[in-house]
């Protein structure tokens, strides 16, 4: 009798550690709040020079069945940011990043960064972008690596 109270005890704390959405599925599951990048020419790019331009695209996408409010987004870069603006969108942007923002169920929005390579980016690093939310009290996020287009 002593192994099965200890056994459930365990159980119920490995149980606990878990969230759970009020749809019943657990609020953070992988993939419910995805991230990706997409810049031109990559940060990485070797032939890029001081003061060539790059842009770059970050794809923020509710997949989970429930809105996800007070997205914020951040994508350190180790250059210029020169513009910044969510694509057809009227969400505020300004060099320093886009106001929280919310998405439904299945929907999307994309940030356009404008930036300029400085003269102390070595091209030997790719960005990651990390987006993170809230649906229902629980914190979601997820992170993209830079890459050459959007899927």
């Amino acid at each position: 009798m002593k192994k099965f109270i200890l056994s459930f005890a365990a159980v119920a704390a490995i149980l606990g550690s878990f969230a759970i959405s009020p749809s019943g599925t657990p609020a953070n599951a992988a993939g419910e709040l995805r991230t990706q990048v997409a810049c031109s020419p990559l940060t990485s790019s070797q032939a890029a020079q001081p003061g060539d331009e790059q842009v770059c695209r970050i794809r923020v996408r509710n997949t989970s069945t429930e809105a996800i409010t007070g997205i914020t987004v951040d994508r350190p870069t180790p250059n210029t940011i020169t513009n910044r603006y969510a694509y057809k969108s009227t969400l505020a942007c300004d060099l320093g990043g886009c106001a929280p923002f919310d998405l439904a169920p299945g929907k999307s929005l994309i940030i356009f960064e404008e930036a300029t390579f400085n003269a102390t980016q070595d091209g030997r690093g790719l960005t990651t972008a990390t987006a993170t939310g809230d649906i229902d009290g629980v914190i979601v996020s997820g992170s993209g690596t830079e890459q050459k287009s959007l899927p």
